[in-house]
């Protein structure tokens, strides 16, 4: 195995190993740096590194690959990438959710009431919620709001189902919250879709 940069050169041939008619890589490459990895000389998965938690975000990954040999490419992205910590790993796509959720723990979830995300603004500016005793840091564009509640220790349902109503009533596209596994259901019963989970590459 072998992690190669996606470049101009090298789209069409990740494009056609991945089956994949219009990935819109082409179009991302010049704003964010992807990682295409091989084996054999043929790409399997795509990923780009995000800048907190030796973390990464793998967005494409081949139909043909099975469920023994992407835990395969996971071991050799942990083995490959980290520097200081565990390598955290987000998964957007069910099927890959599944697998790692039988093996790997998973540290956090991001939950969204509209998982439509093309052309979305990304200029956030940190604002501020009150919400009972609670004064709640969220980020928020033209089009978006994301709210971490992991990070802020919020696990009180009556005070995030306010929040929800309060973001709710800004008139924007999407609202974004990354949880703990104890408030999946919760968020699901309020008709919100799961993202993508990010998880902890050890064993377990």
């Amino acid at each position: 195995m072998k992690i190669e940069k996606l470049t101009k050169d090298n789209i069409g041939e990740f494009s056609r190993d991945l089956g994949i008619a219009d990935s819109g890589l082409d179009r991302k490459i010049n704003k964010l740096e992807y990682y295409g990895v091989k084996e054999e000389d043929k790409f399997y998965l795509a990923f780009i590194v995000l800048p907190d938690d030796d973390r990464i975000a793998i967005q494409f990954v081949s139909k043909k690959i099975s469920d023994s040999k992407f835990l395969e490419f996971i071991d050799y992205l942990n083995y490959s990438l980290v520097v200081k910590n565990r390598l955290i790993v987000q998964v957007y796509e069910k099927r890959f959710i599944d697998i790692l959720d039988g093996n790997y723990r998973c540290k956090d979830i991001c939950v969204s009431n509209n998982n439509y995300s093309e052309d979305i603004d990304d200029n956030f500016k940190e604002k501020y919620a009150e919400i009972d005793m609670y004064n709640i840091k969220y980020l928020c564009s033209k089009d978006k709001v994301i709210c971490n509640l992991l990070k802020q220790n919020i696990q009180d349902e009556e005070v995030i189902k306010r929040l929800h109503e309060y973001f709710s009533s800004l008139n924007i596209d999407r609202i974004d919250f990354i949880i703990s596994t104890n408030l999946e259901e919760l968020f699901y019963n309020m008709r919100y879709v799961c993202n993508y989970k990010s998880y902890v590459i050890e064993n377990i």
